[in-house]
């Protein structure tokens, strides 16, 4: 099995980019995954520090699909956002100025305008939570089979983006839902050894086109229909971290 791509979503909601490499340490997300979240909720003095477990706090695809029209590009050196919406208006700024950051979330705010309530705040890793990745799975990577993408794109008889999945990383050479018989065997990932914890169940994100925002394919329903399931990709957990590529090699323990 060969890693094929590697993914990081550095605002919670915003479109993923893409990288060549990534190290992973124990302990701690993929660098730059999930590191901001965009928090609309009505102020009030009890919300002034609410809980990590408030996650309608934040805005989500599967919520707020909306979002999804937003082009996005981070700089996880500077940490430097710049936004685009379809109409060609653009807004960027460093989300460690406060003044910059201000600006964004006064873009963000018009461009979501009538489809939340509250004031947008832009919020940091450990500010409001200490992990925006996956809830209830902390400092958890996600992999995605593409022979699982492809095996559901023949059923649909249509492409998906593998975007839609909004993995970490990306992987040929398995069979088709293979991934799921692998859960509590150890896994080699590039240079980083990992142990295979669950599969990965799917919501209304999904079914959001990445490029426009629109709600146009129901894929939840189909990974029901056809496979009796709503699972598609598998978390794992670090147990030794490493330097992870395109194009190395993936190798799972014998069962």
């Amino acid at each position: 099995m060969r890693i094929t791509a590697i993914q990081i979503c550095p605002v919670k909601g915003l479109r993923p980019q893409g990288t060549d490499s990534i190290r992973l340490e124990v302990g701690r997300t993929p660098p730059g995954d999930r590191i901001y979240a965009i928090e609309a909720s009505q102020p009030s003095a009890s919300a002034a520090i609410p809980s990590p477990n408030d996650t309608w706090r934040y805005l989500t695809l599967s919520r707020n699909p909306k979002l999804g029209e937003l082009a996005s590009r981070f700089d996880g050196e500077t940490h430097r956002l710049e936004l685009r919406a379809p109409g060609g208006s653009r807004a960027d700024g460093r989300l460690r100025d406060e003044g910059e950051r201000a600006g964004l979330e006064a873009f963000i705010a018009a461009h979501m305008d009538g489809h939340i309530e509250g004031e947008v705040r832009i919020v940091a890793q450990g500010e409001r939570a200490s992990n925006f990745a996956y809830y209830g799975h902390e400092h958890f990577i996600s992999l995605i089979n593409l022979a699982s993408v492809r095996a559901l794109e023949e059923r649909e008889g249509c492409a998906i983006a593998k975007e839609r999945f909004r993995g970490n990383v990306y992987f040929e050479g398995a069979a088709p839902w293979e991934e799921f018989s692998w859960v509590g065997r150890e896994l080699r990932l590039g240079g980083a050894r990992c142990v295979v914890e669950e599969p990965i169940e799917r919501c209304a994100a999904l079914d959001v086109n990445p490029e426009t925002g629109a709600r146009d394919m129901s894929l939840v329903s189909a990974l029901r229909r056809h496979f009796s399931h709503r699972n598609l990709g598998v978390y794992v957990r670090l147990r030794e971290g490493g330097e992870v590529a395109v194009g190395e090699a993936m190798a799972v323990s014998a069962g």
